[in-house]
């Protein structure tokens, strides 16, 4: 995917995985990488939208924890104006 700037890229996270805990969103060359988690109520389904800060392109990954086991996705998000105080 392509953002125009990262100073605000959309991203959403949906999953059909029973039982889903926690969705933590992570964007590995960021300066924080860690962008946020989410605890989820048992009632709920496994879905988040948000948009982030990219200081560069990166990739972006997911990982949602569901009945004590971690799985995880990720996709890579080139920026053309980087955001994060970035040239």
């Amino acid at each position: 995917d392509v953002a125009e700037s990262g100073d605000v890229v959309p991203v959403s996270v949906a999953t059909d995985l029973a039982k889903i805990e926690s969705i933590t969103l992570v964007a590995d060359n960021n300066p924080v990488p860690l962008i946020a988690t989410y605890r989820l109520a048992p009632q709920v389904d496994g879905f988040v939208a948000t948009r982030i800060k990219l200081a560069r392109s990166c990739n972006v990954i997911a990982f949602a924890k569901s009945e004590g086991k971690l799985h995880m996705a990720g996709k890579p998000v080139q920026v053309v104006m980087g955001g994060c105080g970035a040239d």
